[in-house]
């Protein structure tokens, strides 16, 4: 799988924004809790739907947001491919949307962006 971009928006203390990681190799750096940390775990949990810090999802919210939104672009088994997850503060349970491209939302509504 080769990430083409990935956009933020409520997720813990990134801001909302698009990466789009060069070709080879990408190293993040920068100061201690400047999101590092965060933008691959926000990779990893829309890999997997699930974080490696353990914790709850409404965790992922950035404090004084009411919700947060992840997507991804990218391409694997020969072809382009996008992932969303879409999570609002209050709890609601995961639905699953895999017509045309992997999508999964959170919440009632499927797209906030």
């Amino acid at each position: 799988m080769v990430v083409r971009e990935l956009s933020t928006k409520g997720f813990r203390n990134l801001t909302a924004g698009d990466f789009q990681p060069g070709p080879g190799v990408n190293i993040l750096h920068g100061d201690n809790a400047q999101g590092k940390t965060n933008l691959i775990e926000a990779l990893w949990i829309l890999g997997g739907m699930r974080s490696f810090r353990g914790g709850r999802e409404s965790d992922f919210i950035r404090f004084g947001e009411n919700f947060c939104h992840l997507e991804a672009k990218f391409w694997a088994e020969e072809r382009q491919q996008e992932v969303r997850l879409a999570l609002p503060l209050t709890e609601m349970p995961f639905t699953f949307d895999t017509q045309g491209s992997a999508v999964i939302y959170v919440g009632t509504k499927p797209d906030i962006f």
